[in-house]
């Protein structure tokens, strides 16, 4: 049976994971739920800093393309934000290859707060708090807010169409963060609020699981690792 996906992640990654729907066979639908943009202006000066801390591949675009330097190591979140380092020209990429707090483990273990202050290239929004996680340690960590990601205002008009199809043209609905459960719910509520009963969450992570859980899906998975493809794995073996 073809699976039929939707996907809600940010621009440009949408598309990149909408072709590794299509590559396991699957059909993609891609709706963004969150337009990503840079903060004009955002300050980009690291000087005293020992190394720079990315949870997204967003903050790495944005500091890109405001200027930002990848002179200092790049401390990732995970595999898709240091490949997004890497293209941005950072050559020292370290990976914690999990979530914010495995994130906070690898620095605590792998730096000295001695070094100098962390950068943490963000978001307006945190789904971590690295600062607070690293002070018991003796880290200082400070934001650096570089983009804005906004909540879509509208489903596109395909997507309404297979929501409000009997049953629902879907099969499951993939969520990289809790954000993104939020502006779909919002939307889905006002323009399929029956189809939730038909589809299944396929989430990134516990955190994103536990956002998606408060709509009455027909199923709620979580991926047994916070990366595209262990999400994929889950969408395709459901």
């Amino acid at each position: 049976m073809t699976k039929r996906l939707v996907v809600t992640r940010a621009e440009p990654d949408a598309a990149r994971t909408a072709d590794r729907i299509r590559a396991r066979g699957g059909v993609a639908l891609v709706a963004p739920m969150l337009n990503v943009e840079p903060i004009a202006g955002a300050s980009i000066a690291c000087d005293d800093a020992q190394a720079l801390i990315f949870t997204s591949a967003a903050g790495v675009r944005a500091f890109a393309a405001l200027g930002g330097a990848s002179a200092r190591p790049a401390l990732c979140v995970g595999a898709a934000t240091a490949e997004a380092a890497r293209q941005a020209g950072f050559t020292d990429v370290q990976s914690a290859d999990g979530d914010g707090a495995a994130l906070a483990a690898f620095i605590a273990a792998t730096r000295n707060p001695a070094a100098g202050p962390l950068l943490h290239i963000c978001g307006a929004h945190l789904a971590f708090d690295l600062a607070a996680a690293l002070a018991p340690q003796g880290f200082f960590v400070e934001r650096r807010m570089v983009y804005r990601a906004r909540a879509a205002d509208a489903l596109p008009p395909e997507l309404i169409a297979a929501l409000i199809a009997t049953p629902p043209d879907l099969d499951a609905v993939l969520f990289h963060s809790a954000r993104g459960v939020a502006a779909f719910r919002a939307l889905t509520q006002s323009a399929a609020p029956s189809a939730f009963a038909a589809l299944e969450a396929i989430c990134l992570s516990p955190n994103v699981a536990a956002a998606a859980g408060e709509s009455r899906w027909r199923a709620v998975r979580i991926a047994a690792h916070p990366n595209d493809d262990a999400l994929l794995d889950a969408a395709f073996a459901a």
